[in-house]
């Protein structure tokens, strides 16, 4: 399993092209950390369950059970589940509460942005 390490966070902020240097595999893999994470803050349930939504889109993804994801979507939720797994925040995660203030606002604004493709994703998942 490869972890996403500090010099992947700087590449991948350093891009001049926006291109995504991240891996959909290296998320998938990092998932069980992104969920323990994301756990200690269970009064955001909602947000809770889009986030393992999106971790199984991911997953599926990879393991090319699903693979109608836009591309712009694809790098959109990778984006936002490595930012909540990063340990380089804009606000460090070791500030109690405040601390995933912008976690919760990099995934709320990745989640009205790629909505219809998530939705899209669930539907497909309860077909299988």
């Amino acid at each position: 399993m490869r972890k996403i390490s500090y010099e992947d966070v700087m590449a991948f902020l350093d891009n001049k092209q926006g291109a995504c240097n991240i891996k959909p595999s290296a998320i998938a893999d990092d998932s069980d950390e992104i969920m323990r994470k994301i756990n200690l803050i269970d009064e955001f349930s909602n947000l809770i369950q889009n986030i393992k939504n999106m971790i199984k889109m991911i997953k599926a993804y990879c393991s090319k059970r699903y693979t109608k994801i836009p591309k712009q979507t694809l790098m959109s939720v990778c984006f936002a589940l490595f930012y909540v797994f990063c340990p380089v925040d804009l606000i460090p995660d070791t500030m109690p509460i405040i601390g995933y203030v912008d976690d919760v606002a990099v995934v709320e604004f990745v989640l009205k942005s790629t909505n219809k493709d998530i939705e899209d994703y669930i539907e497909w998942e309860k077909t299988q």
